[in-house]
């Protein structure tokens, strides 16, 4: 669900941790759950809650294809 304010990040092993290195990256427990549950009921089992999310999630979908793709370009032998 991405970065969600919950007690997770409260404990030792996260002392070093900074929330406002991200400020606005964070969605309450309670924004996640409600987009989840209105995505599930218009029958998509699988979500990115939150606008910015879904902007990040594009952009990292699209860098690791074009990088895929790139790599498979590279990978074929010279036609001779």
């Amino acid at each position: 669900p991405g970065i969600t304010r919950t007690g997770f990040h409260d404990t030792d092993e996260f002392a070093t941790f900074n929330r406002d290195d991200m400020p606005n990256l964070w969605m309450s427990a309670d924004a996640v759950v409600e987009e989840s549950l209105a995505a599930l009921k218009r029958g998509r089992p699988v979500c990115v809650p939150g606008f910015k999310n879904r902007v990040l999630t594009s952009i990292f979908r699209f860098d690791t294809f074009r990088r895929a793709a790139g790599k498979s370009v590279r990978k074929q032998p010279a036609k001779t």
